[in-house]
C-alpha cells in the first residue's frame, strides 16, 4: 500500500470558499508585488504561499 505524500494532501481551508477576483501563486518577490498591486487597485487578492 502506497502512503499519501503529506505534501500533496490537502486541507480543508473554509477561507478557500471566498470568491477573489486574482489568485496569485507564490509569493516570491513577483508573486508579492503583483498581489500588492492588484490589491491596491481595488481587487481581492488570494496569495498562495507553499508551505516551508
Amino acid at each position: 500500500m502506497i502512503e499519501p505524500n503529506p505534501a500533496s494532501t490537502t486541507n480543508y481551508l473554509p477561507e478557500l470558499e471566498a470568491m477573489y477576483d486574482v489568485i496569485v501563486v507564490g509569493g516570491g518577490p513577483a508573486g508579492a508585488s503583483t498581489a500588492a498591486l492588484v490589491a491596491e487597485h481595488g481587487h481581492t487578492v488570494l496569495l498562495l504561499e507553499r508551505a516551508a
